[in-house]
């Protein structure tokens, strides 16, 4: 019986973001109706990261433009 390998799961878009401070910010998304993993890490620091459904990713997207205006 033969084995198939796993199939690797990889997100379609991978933006890297530099943001203030030297900190980078990692945004992969996986489709337009699944979850977008954020990671954010800067020097030393231990890198953060979270899974967004489509409309809290919207909801972070609406409040930066709103801060960066």
């Amino acid at each position: 019986m033969m084995r198939a390998d796993p199939s690797k799961i990889r997100p379609k878009t991978k933006r890297t973001f530099r943001a203030l401070g030297g900190r980078c910010v990692v945004v992969e998304g996986f489709g337009r109706s699944t979850s977008t993993f954020i990671a954010i890490a800067g020097g030393s620091d231990v890198p953060v990261g979270a899974w967004l459904s489509p409309g809290e990713l919207r909801k972070l997207v609406a409040a930066a433009r709103r801060i960066l205006k």
